[in-house]
């Protein structure tokens, strides 16, 4: 089993084992399996990162200097964060925290509106990457997601 595997495995378990919300959790299980089959694939993240850059030439400037073989770990990290964070683990809040203080306003300053490309390229990419992913599967992701990039957009813009 690969480290990866062994990363994602372990956010099932923490999620079986999440505290109860106010409110209602969504199914946790659709998006970690889907998120094995998607990295599954070794171009999963190169694919979500050729349509983040060709739907927004300001997104690709800002990514201008960085080296994105170390974005690619990093953004396999950031999702499974916000997987972690969606089933209540307060962990991952610091890491989140971390990421909107370089995202924020006195960071790279990625406005809401970048943080909705980011999801919804996301939400496309997975849809492309994950033969078994559905309606529900997409909907469960873009949940998922949102609360995170909710919680880094407020985080980064305050």
């Amino acid at each position: 089993m690969t480290y990866r595997a062994v990363r994602i495995t372990g956010v099932a378990q923490w999620a079986s084992q999440a505290p109860t919300h106010n409110s209602p959790m969504p199914d946790l299980s659709l998006v970690i399996d889907s998120y094995r089959r998607c990295v599954a694939r070794a171009d999963f993240i190169d694919r979500f990162y050729i349509h983040l850059f060709e739907a927004s030439p300001d997104i690709r400037e800002k990514f201008r200097d960085t080296d994105l073989e170390q974005q690619r770990t990093m953004i396999r990290k950031a999702i499974t964060t916000i997987i972690m964070q969606s089933a209540g683990i307060q962990a991952a809040n610091l890491s989140l925290d971390r990421i909107a203080a370089t995202h924020g306003k006195e960071g790279m300053n990625i406005t809401p509106d970048m943080y909705q490309l980011w999801i919804d390229t996301m939400v496309r990419t997975v849809r492309e990457c994950d033969s078994q992913c559905d309606h529900r599967v997409a909907e469960t992701w873009r949940v998922v997601l949102s609360q995170g990039i909710g919680y880094l957009s407020r985080r980064g813009q305050g």
